[in-house]
């Protein structure tokens, strides 16, 4: 984890710590050059007094102003003012449009990709490297340009972390070009930027001939750091340097050193990087040196003071503006207090991650929203600056036929309006197609809406129907059960020869009308009634219950229920008791009221 930061926090710094020397040393590119280094030194108000001065001295030389608004875009985003440097990278692009001269568009190529490169739009970065390149094809040589062009795609490539034959071809153009500017402050970052690569590949494939290639490039780096004069005057890049080698130099194997030596050299090299910090007091140079450090500590409460101490640093914010850096170190942190089981700092550190995290994404989400409305913008400037330019062209050429052949200007006139009103004719076609397609869908809409409450209406009508069957069911069911009751008396008396018929028919007649009435309120009785009865019920439910039931449930009482029943009208009672017991009701409870609560 404590690797994965150390890198993590070194490619960060190098993003922004990148110069950008101009061409040979001249009076302007020596200027360019100066104030680079103040950015890098994060010496921002002295910079941007001198830029605005330099502007003020040259205001009618376009190309040198791109190149200052440029500064401007690096100084903002190292100080991490999003909408400043996107203002001046609109403003590069405005000049660019504007002017023939094709190194401009180059420029605000290059502004754009670095503003997409910091906000992790990748594919965005690369593309407008791209354009920068293609531009450059066209323009004169300008080898620092084309180098920083390809370091952008190469630091694109290695901040997604993966190592492929296409990132290593990215890395050696870019080496090319600038080595071929002489200019060491650049040549020394271009080294750092090898030597990650190698360090990537060597990560992926494990061969020792990447591994060397990735020290070679360090300790040339090393080598322009401590014996070129040109970088004497910026403190700050010899000690990212020093910083650079001593964390490579603790993590992997190195002249078949034991990992002690290796762990003693490092300190010796990040001892210089922390001395130099804490002369120049730069907070996020401090910060890296002691996320180092804590790669070197033998055991975690060293690892841990380190890390708080890059981690105070990083949440400052007079030092340090990236969430990603605070992200980083608060989940490191969080992991050591987790393996610690001291799960409270633990939680602390987590809520700061998730806080970061989401600070994070929010400015992340509202850069790119930004730039999207910025590059739309642009976009749209430089089409309506075409089409002008398009149309005075245009103007002009029908001027010089008009003066030259009168009669061929005419004739293209008549052919311009025909070819109009062509257009016109067909815009009004493409139009009619369109409301008649729109007609038609509303009127598919709509069909579909009436079919759709068909339907329904179909539905909620099957289902009364369905309702009303089964309570048809239910009450001939009642009456089949009587009638069922009602023969089997019948045959017990004609068994015992004591049948007197008339009373007995009489007797149904009377009941009849009773089930005449009964059956109109039974039909009342909701389908689900006996379904939600038996999910209650404590026992399970006999039919003579579900009888009983159902007659307590349409208002009929003991007398009427004995008759119905030929039963004893204290038998009913009983029953009544008992089906109480099943539902589990107590006592004072109305049996009555109870079932007819229950749909």
């Amino acid at each position: 984890m404590i690797k994965n930061i150390a890198s993590t926090l070194i490619t960060l710094f190098l993003i922004l710590c990148s110069s950008q020397i101009f061409g040979q040393l001249d009076k302007k590119d020596e200027f360019l050059e100066k104030t680079r280094i103040l950015i890098v030194d994060n010496k921002f108000e002295e910079a941007q007094k001198a830029i605005n001065k330099e502007l003020e001295a040259y205001p009618t030389d376009q190309l040198y102003q791109v190149k200052l608004y440029s500064n401007f875009v690096m100084l903002y985003l190292y100080d991490n003012n999003f909408d400043k440097a996107l203002e001046y990278a609109n403003l590069i692009k405005k000049i660019a449009v504007q002017t023939p001269d094709k190194l401009d568009d180059a420029y605000a190529s290059y502004c754009f990709g670095r503003i997409y490169l910091i906000n992790n739009l990748y594919e965005k970065t690369i593309y407008f490297a791209n354009e920068g390149l293609k531009t450059l094809e066209k323009t004169t040589t300008d080898n620092y340009l084309k180098s920083e062009l390809y370091r952008i795609i190469t630091l694109s490539y290695n901040r997604q972390g993966e190592y492929n034959e296409e990132y290593k071809s990215y890395v050696l153009k870019q080496l090319y070009y600038i080595e071929k500017t002489k200019l060491d402050f650049d040549i020394n970052a271009t080294y750092t930027d090898v030597m990650v690569m190698y360090l990537s590949a060597y990560n992926k494939t494990k061969q020792q001939a990447d591994l060397d290639k990735a020290f070679e490039y360090g300790e040339k780096s090393l080598n322009l750091v401590n014996y070129k004069p040109i970088l004497q005057y910026s403190e700050q890049a010899k000690a990212t340097t020093y910083n650079n080698y001593a964390s490579i130099i603790n993590q992997f194997p190195y002249k078949n050193y034991s990992k002690e030596k290796r762990r003693i050299i490092a300190e010796n090299y990040l001892s210089k990087a922390m001395q130099i910090a804490n002369q120049i007091k730069i907070g996020e140079l401090l910060m890296i040196c002691y996320t180092t450090y804590s790669e070197l500590c033998q055991d975690k409460s060293c690892e841990k003071m380190y890390l708080e101490k890059a981690y105070n640093i990083a949440v400052n914010k007079k030092f340090n503006k990236k969430d990603n850096i605070k992200i980083l170190l608060a989940s490191s942190l969080k992991n050591i207090y987790k393996s610690e089981n001291n799960f409270s700092k633990a939680l602390e550190y987590s809520e700061d991650e998730l806080k970061f995290t989401k600070t994070s994404a929010e400015k992340l989400n509202n850069n790119r929203k930004k730039l999207i409305e910025a590059y739309y913008e642009v976009e749209q400037k430089k089409q309506q600056i075409n089409q002008l330019q398009a149309a005075n062209k245009s103007s002009n050429i029908l001027k010089f036929m008009f003066l030259g052949m009168l009669i061929f200007a005419l004739i293209g006139l008549v052919f311009m309006i025909y070819t109009f009103r062509y257009k016109q004719k067909l815009n009004k076609q493409k139009t009619n197609i369109l409301q008649a397609e729109i007609k038609e869908s509303e009127l598919v809409l709509k069909l579909e809406k009436e079919e759709k409450i068909r339907l329904k209406t179909e539905q909620d009508l099957l289902s009364l129907q369905q309702e009303q069957l089964q309570k048809q069911a239910l009450a001939v069911s009642l009456q089949l059960n009587h009638k069922n009751t009602f023969i089997k008396e019948i045959k017990e008396k004609l068994k015992n020869n004591d049948v007197n018929l008339d009373r007995i028919l009489r007797d149904e007649r009377i009941t009849e009308n009773d089930f005449a009435e009964i059956k109109d309120v039974v039909q009342e009785v909701h389908p689900n009634f006996f379904k939600k009865l038996n999910s209650i019920s404590k026992t399970k439910l006999t039919n003579l219950d579900q009888k009983y039931a159902a007659y307590i449930y349409i208002n009929m009482d003991n007398q009427k229920i004995s008759h119905i029943l030929k039963v004893d009208p204290q038998t009913v009672r009983v029953t009544k008791y008992r089906l109480k017991q099943k539902l589990g009701l107590d006592k004072t409870q109305d049996l009555q009221l109870f079932l007819q609560d229950l749909v």
